[in-house]
């Protein structure tokens, strides 16, 4: 029996490690403990006991830490520790020695960035090549230093498709299940804890303001120039524009709208939707579970997602065979190189994929899309196999299996990285076009 660690530092982070909790449960080759960190953030949610998701609630055992160093204690007793962040990271420089057989689980793009430092881990277990390409395009370690430590296994958040299914999703919306439904993202910032870093006033006064006689009273009350202001009344595109456009292609394709809920860091005062958001919706999906991930819930649901800014939902989206329409909000609303690069590499990448992916500029989308046809966005099955093997990897409901057979197969080997088959890096596992989730060709 070999004693493993799933460590959880956020809620948030269940979307991503609760299939891995649930498949080690299951194994009866592991004895599972789930590891919280004790922290309190009014934005961020801490793992508390109260907010382990029913699924796995009462099933394992859960120890709760209240610094690095009481955290790296316990974690020295276990054979494997699971994890999204490198070790360092999870418990600090100083505690790092003695630690067991250290596995990080790609999450979101944050993971291929140096500040999760994967290169700080035992084992890597990332969806596909893109992830692996861009962490080390971002220098997060050396590519020989990756590459021995490196598997494709596929999105461990697709597992979670196995949970949940279309009408059922549907019917508790309060929707019809044998008619069309379109899926609307909302905008991440709007309710941001962080909005005034993250977005300029451009956005909050001009994207977020439908009228345009408002837009020029807050220009002018800002002090702004007269351009400003002509700019504030002319103004082609904004957030109420872009949300009329959408109910005018679901009337036309005689398709339903529903509101995906917003994360829950991105809901400052308790706010879930804008006022223009309700406006256009048939149905909300009220779910908060961390897992199952509602998102992905309502992408198994949906005939197409529609997004107005540079998000991962994408990746959940071909995970479920979903095809998905970005209407982006200017360049002009970001005023720092992140966020600016994050958009740069979603155009230039996994946000454009024709015949599963389309990303457009808000202008156009509002100028283009009320008077399309639902057909024009099926998902193509060649377009949707080579998305997946580039950007998912293999959707077949054992992403966590593959996970926990490498780590047994590791342990049994021992724990230096040199004792690593090396034939095992690069090499996906199972046929990446796999599917567990909607028959493509009854879209």
């Amino acid at each position: 029996m070999r004693h493993v660690a799933i460590l959880v530092k956020r809620a948030s982070w269940y979307r991503t490690v609760g299939p891995v909790i649930e498949a080690a449960i299951e194994d009866s080759e592991l004895a599972v403990t789930v590891v919280l960190e004790n922290i309190v953030d009014p934005h961020k949610p801490g793992p508390t006991l109260d907010t382990v998701p029913d699924r796995i609630r009462g099933r394992c055992q859960y120890i709760t830490c209240e610094s690095g160093e009481a955290m790296a204690r316990r974690l020295a007793s276990f054979d494997a520790v699971f994890s999204l962040v490198g070790r360092c990271l999870a418990v600090g420089e100083d505690h790092v020695n003695g630690l067991p057989l250290w596995c990080v689980v790609y999450d979101a793009r944050h993971s291929q960035l140096t500040a999760s430092r994967f290169d700080d881990a035992d084992l890597i277990f990332w969806p596909a090549s893109h992830q692996f390409d861009e962490a080390i395009r971002r220098q997060v370690a050396s590519p020989e230093h990756l590459a021995e430590r490196s598997c494709f296994v596929g999105f461990v958040r697709s597992d979670s498709l196995k949970l949940s299914d279309r009408a059922t999703t549907l019917r508790t919306c309060g929707l019809d299940p044998d008619h069309p439904v379109i899926g609307y993202i909302p905008d991440s910032y709007r309710f941001h804890s962080d909005n005034y870093e993250m977005v300029t006033p451009w956005y909050r006064h001009v994207w977020c303001v439908g009228s345009p006689a408002e837009r020029a009273v807050r220009a002018a009350v800002r002090g702004r120039s007269l351009a400003a202001i002509r700019e504030a009344l002319h103004e082609p595109a904004g957030e109420r524009r872009v949300l009329e456009t959408l109910r005018a292609f679901c009337d036309s394709n005689k398709a339903q709208l529903l509101l995906l809920p917003r994360r829950v860091k991105n809901r400052v005062g308790g706010m879930r939707f804008s006022r223009d958001e309700m406006s256009v919706a048939d149905a909300v999906l009220a779910l908060d579970s961390e897992y199952p991930l509602p998102l992905l819930t309502a992408m198994q649901a949906v005939d197409l997602a529609v997004c107005v800014y540079p998000s991962h939902c994408v990746i959940e989206a071909a995970a479920a065979g979903t095809p998905y329409v970005t209407a982006l909000i200017p360049e002009k609303a970001y005023p720092h190189w992140p966020e600016l690069e994050m958009y740069e590499d979603y155009v230039n990448s996994y946000g454009n994929h024709p015949g599963l992916v389309w990303s457009v500029s808000a202008e156009s989308f509002i100028r283009d899309f009320g008077s399309r046809s639902l057909d024009d966005y099926r998902a193509d099955g060649d377009a949707l196999k080579s998305f997946r093997e580039r950007y998912v990897g293999p959707v077949d409901g054992r992403v966590c299996t593959r996970i926990l057979a490498e780590t047994k197969a590791r342990l049994a080997d021992g724990d230096s990285v040199d004792n690593r088959s090396a034939d095992r890096f690069g090499q996906p596992l199972v046929d990446p076009s796999g599917d567990v989730g909607r028959d493509i060709a009854r879209r």
